[in-house]
C-alpha cells in the first residue's frame, strides 16, 4: 500500500484580490475532496476569516470634497452593505467549519468548500464595486480611497 499524498495549502497572499482567488481555489479543493488535513483546513479557514474581518473593519470615509453624485452615493452604500453582509457570512463560515471539525466527512467539507466559493465570488463582486467607487471618487477630483485590506 502506497503512502497517502497529503495535500498542503499555501498561505493566503498578502494582496487582497489575490487572496480572494486563493479562497475560491481552497473552496474548489474542498468541494473536490482534496486530501487536506483537518488542521490545515482549520488554519486556512481561520486565516481567511481574519483577513475578511480586517477588510470589513477598514471602511474609509468618503472624502468630504467629493461631489455627491447619485452613483457615488449608491456605490458607497453598496460597499457598506457588503461589509455588513460579510460579517454575517463569516458567522456562517465559522459554523460550517465547526461542523467539519465535529464530524469530518466529505459532505461537510463540500458544504464548507461551496460556501468558501460563494464567499470568494461575493468578494470579487465587492472588489469590483470598490474599484468603481474609487474611480467615481477620483473623477470627483479627490484622492482614491480603495480599501487595500
Amino acid at each position: 500500500m502506497g503512502a497517502v499524498d497529503v495535500k498542503t495549502v499555501r498561505p493566503p497572499p498578502i494582496d487582497f484580490d489575490r487572496f480572494v482567488v486563493w479562497l475560491g481555489e481552497l473552496g474548489d479543493r474542498l468541494v473536490l475532496l482534496d486530501e487536506i488535513p483537518l488542521d490545515t483546513v482549520r488554519q486556512s479557514m481561520r486565516r481567511a476569516q481574519a483577513r475578511i474581518e480586517r477588510h470589513v473593519r477598514h471602511e474609509p470615509p468618503l472624502d468630504p470634497r467629493a461631489r455627491p453624485t447619485d452613483r457615488l452615493r449608491e456605490l458607497g452604500e453598496l460597499v457598506r452593505s457588503d461589509h455588513r453582509w460579510f460579517e454575517t457570512s463569516l458567522e456562517e463560515l465559522a459554523g460550517l467549519l465547526r461542523v467539519v471539525e465535529t464530524e469530518d466527512h466529505g459532505g461537510h467539507r463540500q458544504a464548507l468548500g461551496q460556501y468558501g466559493r460563494l464567499l470568494a465570488a461575493a468578494l470579487a463582486h465587492h472588489r469590483a464595486a470598490e474599484a468603481e467607487l474609487e474611480r467615481e471618487v477620483r473623477a470627483s477630483g479627490t484622492l482614491p480611497l480603495r480599501n487595500p485590506n
